[in-house]
């Protein structure tokens, strides 16, 4: 049982992975959102807990690998995760990541105008590529009144700005919007942040 595994344990702390549990708190949670909403996929965040037994297992259930770096994206990539089933977040991706997650035909969520610069410039030395990006959208939130620390401001306009130059290239195609707040994950938070990303949509 678990008392003897954690006696046998060398170190003063450790984890206990129930992967069971996890499995079934996933499918719960997905089918809270497919009962109103059937189309409804889930990402799992390497960041928040990158054990590899959790991301295969999230994986094997559907879901897609949801990754903020690099590292993240190289090592989705090595569990077998294709290019296809990631969604590239993050506020700092490099040239060398943008133009792998090209050529994967990865999911990117652009955060920033020079993001989306690189990401031109990308496209623009590979003509036969094309991608799928989405938009990270920084909202100023009621509920608290601190942005976001992520994303492209609607209040600039940066957010406009980024949506209408990925309309008007030929190689990229707006598949969603995205947004992050982690100071707050009231009920609340997600309804007004939800409602904003409708009314942006």
């Amino acid at each position: 049982g678990w008392g003897r595994l954690l006696a046998q344990t060398p170190n003063d702390a450790c984890f206990v992975v129930d992967v069971a549990r996890f499995e079934d708190n996933a499918r719960a949670f997905l089918a809270s959102f497919q009962a109103r909403y059937p189309k409804t996929r889930l990402g799992y965040s390497y960041k928040t807990n990158p054990l590899p037994r959790l991301c295969t297992s999230a994986h094997a259930m559907g879901c897609y690998a949801e990754v903020v770096s690099g590292h993240e994206y190289r090592m989705a990539r090595a569990l077998g995760v294709p290019g296809t089933e990631i969604l590239f977040n993050g506020p700092v991706k490099t040239s060398a990541d943008l133009l792998l997650a090209l050529q994967d035909k990865a999911r990117v969520h652009i955060d920033n105008l020079d993001e989306l610069d690189t990401l031109c410039t990308l496209l623009d030395s590979h003509p036969q590529m094309e991608i799928a990006v989405g938009l990270r959208c920084n909202l100023e939130l009621q509920v608290k009144g601190f942005p976001s620390r992520f994303g492209l401001s609607a209040e600039t306009g940066d957010l406009h700005t980024a949506a209408d130059r990925v309309r008007r290239h030929r190689q990229m195609r707006l598949a969603g919007l995205h947004s992050h707040f982690s100071y707050d994950r009231s009920a609340a938070s997600f309804r007004e942040r939800t409602e904003l990303m409708i009314a942006l949509a």
